[in-house]
């Protein structure tokens, strides 16, 4: 951000993206850009909040009043991903590959079952997935105790075993989904490229104002008050 007072251009922000469930009758996306990533941003913004939080397992929503955290499975999964050895050809007999056919296990279950009911989805996660994620965290428990706490798998299962409360809560909630994915693409269009940065520039007051109208008219496109147009 540049022409941010206080702070120099090469500085990092942050922008914060809330979204409602898929399954939401009325969506809401809602941007907050915030010059930095300190807890209470988040605590702030959801503090009248009282519900399920699907999120990447950021510490900073934690302990929010009201707020149920639900973790995103694929993010667990991203841990395992990056833990596979890259100097093997196969790597079929690694700790890494083992817990990420466990996960894939889960994912398609959650992709036959994608359109159906919440009430059917809860049955059947109950019926398939509790046991296999039982399985998991029992094998991530004893996996721990074979692996370098420090190396990629060992942060990979800590990463999991840390998170497990949270990870468990979408068996018991048809609305919840397994992941935040629909919020990682909410915010695609925000995030920035290592190789080839590029800068936002703080407008004067009255300029703010006008994109946060062009904001506005497109939420309300979204939930359908304004007709969509090409």
């Amino acid at each position: 951000m540049l022409n941010e007072p206080g702070k120099p251009a090469t500085s990092k922000s942050y922008m914060w993206v809330y979204s409602s469930i898929r399954e939401s009758g009325k969506p809401i996306r809602i941007f907050e850009y915030k010059p930095d990533r300190k807890a209470e941003n988040p605590q702030k913004f959801l503090e009248n909040f009282s519900g399920t939080l699907i999120s990447d397992g950021y510490g900073g929503y934690n302990n929010i009043e009201g707020v149920v955290n639900a973790y995103c499975w694929a993010h667990a999964r991203r841990k395992f991903y990056e833990a596979l050895p890259a100097d093997m050809k196969d790597a079929s007999d690694t700790l890494a590959y083992t817990g990420l056919k466990k996960i894939a296990k889960l994912f398609a279950i959650e992709k036959e079952i994608d359109t159906f009911p919440p009430e059917d989805k809860v049955k059947i996660r109950q019926e398939k997935s509790k046991p296999l994620v039982d399985d998991f965290f029992s094998w991530c428990a004893d996996a721990q105790n074979k692996s370098l706490t420090r190396s990629k798998i060992g942060k990979a299962i800590q990463y999991a075993l840390n998170l497990e409360k949270g990870l468990r809560v979408y068996l018991d909630d048809g609305l919840v989904p397994m992941t935040n994915s629909l919020d990682e693409r909410n915010i695609r269009p925000f995030t920035m490229s290592r190789k080839k940065p590029f800068y936002f520039v703080l407008l004067p007051k009255e300029q703010m104002q006008v994109h946060q109208y062009s904001v506005l008219l497109r939420q309300l496109k979204l939930i359908g008050l304004i007709p969509l147009t090409t």
